[in-house]
């Protein structure tokens, strides 16, 4: 039944958008001036393009000319939709599903990856980076959100994709990549700029930048932030109740409960220290170098530890990073150290955590054939406490074979046909595991043609193969080690039409088929459709997506959902008063579905969550604005055993000098 309506809402959709076309207003087209590129190595004032997005081939590409689906989030983007983290703006990116489970603390799901396994560990198969360095717990195979680095004030753009792209940037991006792009400066001269925001709760923000830029060789910008989130909801889940209780009373429940969840009160609290700088020698050469501390506390439905749900995790990270490019090669070098434990298990706790990446890469363009080829060396070391002071069993890190150095040779290829309207793509990357001697092969093809100046149609496969983390792999009964490694063939075809200058819209179907079946892993084919619509009209811009999907279990039995199959987003961009005035508005969907935990199910509700922005600019460009997630207070759980979390409510300033 639900099927058919999305089917049948497609079809209104596209029939409406065809009534529409005659009665659309002018406006100006999507384009924007690309000042810099990811390394800010070319300054082109005065060249105007369409917008682009680098790591979809490693280099500049018009976001028009892609054949795998991706999302572009400008900066404009981030400041009016009043999100406070990163993965409440991806909530408006198609294809995403974000999940809350305490005030802050999100779970992400692209395309149905990552749904959680009985101990409600959530296999993360999406790759996050911070100007193209790995921002990542190799040893987990997963993302601490909360440890992000930079605050939102700090993002130039973000660019997503939405497809497996391993044979770009490793196994770990098996699913699809999130690249964050930093601001080089706040604007000419010496600018500062601060921004502060409480809410209800005692929820407060605080983040704040100062930078230098002449216009001639060198800038830099240093900036530092601090959040703090409190829960909503003053009772916790406790498992063998299978219902909640009061934070007073969970002692009766699980002994050792103040060390474990110390401040059961507390949702997240974060803050760090970020500094960049880059240097132009000459037009050939240039240099690039970005330094930063973080620290976090975070409380959510992690992982299944003990009686309570919650578990509380910190983290500590220094790092730094330089990069350069010398005429057609670029480099990469980055260092990271730091610590992730959670709170009460020692056996839980990795110590010394030292990750090293080099990276060197090599592009040429000749005539309608561009070749790229690079090498990486990627080291990585957790430690972690030899005490066991709970009754867990503390997963072996010593015998983790997948410890210690990775190398890797990747290769690319594009040709262009006929003015750009045929354009083909194709990658391939070798990951070699030097402790396990496992070789790792990921590839990608795409080919995007262009039909008509108005319609392009696209497809993409990729053959992804990505290792497991250190709670996946087991040991037998004789001690042998039984390591994982998925390999899962996906592709995608999508068409997309600019039905007038102000409406555009797109249409994409997708699969993911694994290729064996792995004893304690939660696998299955899915395939979805998804729709995505833009439509400007004078100064309010209203943008749509939509996705359902299915899921199948290898033997080809209908599953439970274990994550929800239609799900979409609504967004509303409005400015008036020569633009001093930004009014912002979403509303974001997902169907219900099932946490299944054995021979016990249990629902997840639907949700329909609404959010709002409203900001003016007083003087200069200082501003004032309200911002709310939730306003309709739906206290519904978002996430298995999760808090049933309040509306939030924001009130703050923006002051740029």
């Amino acid at each position: 039944m639900v099927k058919k309506g999305v089917i049948a809402l497609t079809v209104f959709i596209f029939c409406a958008l065809g009534e529409a076309t005659s009665q659309a207003l002018d406006s100006s087209s999507y384009t924007l001036t690309i000042e810099e590129d990811i390394l800010g190595m070319e300054l082109r004032p005065d060249k105007e393009v369409s917008q682009s997005i680098y790591i979809l081939s490693k280099e500049h590409q018009d976001i028009e000319k892609a054949a795998i689906s991706h999302t572009l989030i400008t900066q404009d983007d981030i400041l009016q939709s009043g999100a406070t983290t990163l993965l409440e703006i991806l909530r408006f990116s198609p294809d995403f599903v974000v999940r809350q489970s305490t005030n802050g603390n999100y779970i992400l799901h692209l395309r149905g990856s990552s749904f959680a396994d009985e101990g409600l560990s959530n296999r993360n198969t999406v790759l996050l980076m911070v100007d193209e360095i790995p921002y990542y717990n190799f040893m987990e195979q997963s993302v601490w959100w909360e440890t992000l680095p930079i605050d939102l004030q700090d993002i130039k753009q973000i660019e997503v994709v939405r497809f497996p792209h391993g044979a770009w940037y490793g196994p770990e991006a098996a699913e699809g990549i999130i690249n964050i792009v930093t601001k080089a400066d706040n604007g000419m001269g010496l600018k500062t700029q601060a921004n502060a925001r409480i809410g209800l709760n005692t929820n407060h923000a605080y983040q704040g930048s100062i930078s230098y830029y002449e216009g001639g060789r060198f800038r830099a910008r240093l900036s530092g932030f601090y959040n703090q989130s409190r829960r909503s909801q003053k009772s916790s889940y406790v498992f063998s109740e299978n219902n909640y209780v009061s934070n007073s009373s969970l002692l009766l429940y699980q002994i050792n409960a103040r060390t474990t969840n110390p401040d059961i009160g507390n949702a997240q609290r974060s803050s760090g220290a970020y500094l960049s700088a880059d240097y132009t020698l000459n037009k050939d050469t240039k240099f690039y170098v970005s330094a930063g501390t973080q620290n976090s506390e975070a409380q959510g439905v992690f992982r299944r530890i003990e009686e309570i749900a919650l578990s509380n995790r910190l983290a500590s990270t220094n790092w730094v990073s330089l990069r350069a490019r010398w005429k057609p090669i670029q480099f990469y070098v980055s260092y990271q150290a730091g610590t992730r434990l959670y709170s009460g298990y020692e056996n839980l706790r990795w110590d010394n955590n030292n990750q090293w990446l080099g990276r060197i890469e090599y592009a040429k363009k000749w005539k309608k054939y561009r070749i790229g080829v690079g090498a990486e060396a990627l080291h990585y070391e957790y430690a972690n406490s030899t005490a066991d002071t709970t009754r867990q069993e503390a997963p072996d890190v010593t015998s983790f074979p997948l410890l210690g150095q990775r190398y890797s040779v990747n290769i690319s290829h594009q040709l262009f046909f006929s003015k750009d309207r045929l354009i083909l793509t194709m990658a391939n990357r070798a990951d070699y595991y030097a402790h396990f001697e496992q070789l790792l092969l990921n590839s990608q093809f795409g080919a995007l043609f262009a039909l008509f100046p108005a319609h392009k149609i696209s497809a993409a496969v990729a053959l992804s193969e990505r290792p497991p983390g250190i709670f996946d792999y087991n040991l037998t009964n004789n001690g042998d080690l039984i390591l994982p490694f998925q390999k899962t063939l996906a592709y995608e075809a999508k068409y997309h039409y600019q039905i007038s200058k102000n409406i555009r819209a797109d249409l994409t179907y997708f699969q993911y088929q694994p290729q064996e079946e792995i004893e304690d892993m939660r696998t299955a084919n899915r395939s979805g459709v998804g729709g995505k619509i833009d439509w400007q009209i004078n100064r309010l811009l209203l943008s749509g997506n939509v996705t359902y999907m299915q899921f199948q279990e290898l033997d080809n039995t209908i599953s439970g959902s274990p994550l929800p199959q239609l799900f979409g987003s609504l967004t509303g961009k409005y400015s008036a008063f020569f633009d001093k005035l930004q009014v912002f508005l979403s509303a974001n969907y997902y169907s219900q579905h099932f946490y299944t935990n054995g021979n016990r199910a249990l629902l997840i509700p639907a949700r329909f969550n609404l959010s709002s922005r409203l900001s003016y600019q007083v003087w200069d460009e200082h501003s004032l604005f309200i911002s709310g997630q939730n306003l309709l207070n739906n206290g519904k759980i978002e996430f298995p055993f999760s808090d049933q979390t309040q509306g939030m409510y924001w009130l703050g300033i923006n002051l740029r000098f």
